[in-house]
Order: structure tokens, then sequence, then C-alpha cells
């Protein structure tokens, strides 16, 4: 099993918007018969290029409802106020990406209503659509003995006074996707004692998609997370890529919570915790983990 991106590690010897009712949409269809408009030579417009309508056309019309993107919005302020996941909004309208425009249709399925945005005012709309920690972040870290039995090897150094953290995601393996969160940590731990020659796990903790966070490798010994970069730093992995997805709420809110009680503990300042890509060449911890964590540095 080949990880993505991370880790690269140690030396050998360490180891407001305005709604469209389906009745609306209908009438405005029947003027454009009546008057024969056609659209414009060229196609569809910028605003239209990126929402092709929904995925259903035959829906009842309470099935959901069409919305007029206004300045300002964004897609998760529009599910915030519609009740439609992001996710789905994406799929009913086949969006390529986050990115829309003002004057953009968009059908919100499963919606009756838009109500106000209950995050309105207390984000920065450019990173709206990053996660925002929701819930009380309370989480349960399982000893690396309560999940293996495999001993750590005696390949390894100290670690010293802890003095950064350093924020990783696993990146995806093949074939894991049926697998649990315990399996695929058992196989990442494999992989890193007998394909890497390592101790143990490169990480000190990994936090699992359900929230769970495991010890890779006890606070004591040092990490093989951070290439050239391991001395006095601890290694937090998220399991998961999350390149081009975003961890769940619940998932950022798990990393938000233990990061904030783990720097209060070793006395840690949050300008001395990274992303992977701070200290070595990688993309990890990707690109909408670690706008969060930028987000998390400057709060």
């Amino acid at each position: 099993m080949k990880p993505d991106h991370c880790p690269q590690d140690m030396p050998a010897n360490e180891l407001s918007g305005r709604l469209w009712s389906r009745r609306q949409m209908v009438l405005a269809t029947m003027g454009v018969l009546a008057f024969g408009c056609t659209p414009r030579r060229g196609g569809r417009s910028d605003a239209e290029a990126s929402s092709v309508g929904p995925v259903r056309d035959s829906t009842p019309a309470d099935y959901g409802l069409w919305y007029v993107v206004e300045s300002g919005d964004t897609l998760s302020s529009i599910s915030r106020r519609s009740g439609a996941t992001v996710a789905e909004i994406t799929q009913a309208n086949r969006l390529r990406s986050s990115m829309i425009k003002p004057g953009q249709r968009l059908f919100l399925p499963g919606s009756r209503h838009l109500g106000s945005d209950p995050m309105a005012g207390l984000l920065d709309r450019h990173n709206d659509d990053l996660p925002v920690p929701q819930g009380d972040g309370s989480y349960e870290v399982i000893r690396r003995g309560q999940w293996t039995n495999a001993a750590i090897r005696s390949n390894h150094r100290s670690m010293g006074t802890i003095n950064r953290i350093t924020v990783h995601h696993t990146g995806e393996y093949a074939g894991t996707a049926s697998l649990s969160d315990r399996e695929i940590l058992r196989r990442i731990d494999r992989y890193h004692r007998e394909g890497r020659n390592w101790a143990a796990i490169g990480y000190h903790y990994l936090i699992a998609s359900d929230g769970r966070i495991y010890e890779g490798r006890p606070e004591n010994i040092q990490g093989a997370h951070t290439r050239g970069n391991n001395s006095n730093n601890l290694g937090i992995s998220m399991m998961g890529d999350f390149h081009r997805r975003a961890p769940s709420a619940q998932h950022i809110a798990v990393l938000d919570r233990f990061l904030s009680d783990t720097r209060r503990r070793l006395g840690v300042a949050k300008n001395r915790c990274f992303g992977h890509r701070d200290l070595s060449p990688s993309i990890c911890p990707g690109d909408q983990l670690y706008a969060w964590l930028q987000r998390y540095k400057s709060g």
C-alpha cells in the first residue's frame, strides 16, 4: 500500500435572492414559445455555462426551488439558507466547481423556502466554502495499545521538548473505500513499519472521519512525518485526502479543539503550527485543509 503525498520523512536510521417556483418557470417557458424568443448566437451566457440546470427536470413543483444568485452568495451560504447540502446543490446543477456568479440560476433540491443565514457577517465570504467548526468538538483519544498489538521498534530517537506542531492529511490509499478507519490505520502503520522500516506509524496522532483520535506513536518519541524537520515536532494527521475535498464539519471541529488543547498543554504558539508543505516539498495537507489552517492561525 503506497501513500499519496505524505509522509515524507526521516533518515533510514531514525525511522438574499429571488425565488422561482416551478409554476413561474413554466409560465416563463410559455412566454418564450408565444413570442418566439431564441437564444443569442453563441450559446449560453457565462453565468449559465457553469450550471446546465437540474438533473431532474420532471420533478413535482414542491420538490425544490429555483434561486437567482446575488452578489455575496456562496454555495455554503445558500446551503445554510435552503437546507440543501452543498453536495446536493452541486449535483443537481452539475457544477464543476464551487464558483458561482450573480444572476446564475440554481435549483435547490428539497427546499421549500430560504431562511436567513445564521452565519451572516461572521465569515469571510472568500473562505465561506471552507468547513466551519460545529458542535463542541469533543473527542476521544485512543492509545496505541488499544488499536494495535504491534510493538514500537527500537530504531527511534527521543523527542525532547515539543515546540512546533505540523498538520498533515494521510492522502487516499487505493482499495480502502470500503475499509473501516481502524483497518486503514493498521495498514498505514504496517506500511510505515515494514515498508519503510520505521519504529512505528510516522504521526503522533491521526484523526479519523468519525472524530476519534488515534495515537500513532507516543509524544516522547520523535516522529517520522516531515523530512528534515521531525525534531521537536508533533505530527497530527487528518485521515483522508483534503486537496480538493474539504473535511466534514465534525472532522474539522475535532481538529480545531484537539489542536488548541494540545497547543495549550505543550505551550506551543499558533505561529508554530505548520502545514507539511511549509516545511518540506509536498502538497500535504491538501489545499482545503491548508486553507483552514491559515484561518486557524490568524484567528
